[in-house]
């Protein structure tokens, strides 16, 4: 689980890379006028990103959260992101080691 505060392209790719998987997104969640475009390389959302195995029935763990939504699936094989068949550029605020 991690949050996405420093942007959703960037930090699902960093849950692909660290989890040695490939995440094939089915769809980008943004606010009313904004892009997908934005929504990929914008932060400071303050979300959740997690996995969770099919069917596991995940469900709000603090009163008040919404329902998860599922904006895409992890798959087999390549080490990156994917976005209707095309690869998502990780973009997003990088910190600075």
């Amino acid at each position: 689980m991690i949050d996405v505060s420093d942007g959703l392209a960037s930090d699902v790719a960093h849950i692909s890379l660290r989890s040695g998987v490939g995440v094939s997104l089915d769809f980008v969640p943004a606010a009313d006028g904004a892009t997908a475009e934005e929504a990929l390389s914008g932060g400071e959302d303050f979300e959740l990103l997690f996995c969770a195995p099919p069917g596991a029935g995940v469900v709000a763990a603090f009163e008040g959260m919404r329902q998860p939504i599922r904006i895409g699936r992890c798959t087999g094989g390549d080490v990156l992101v994917r976005l209707a068949g095309s690869e998502v550029v990780p973009s997003g605020w990088e910190h600075r080691l």
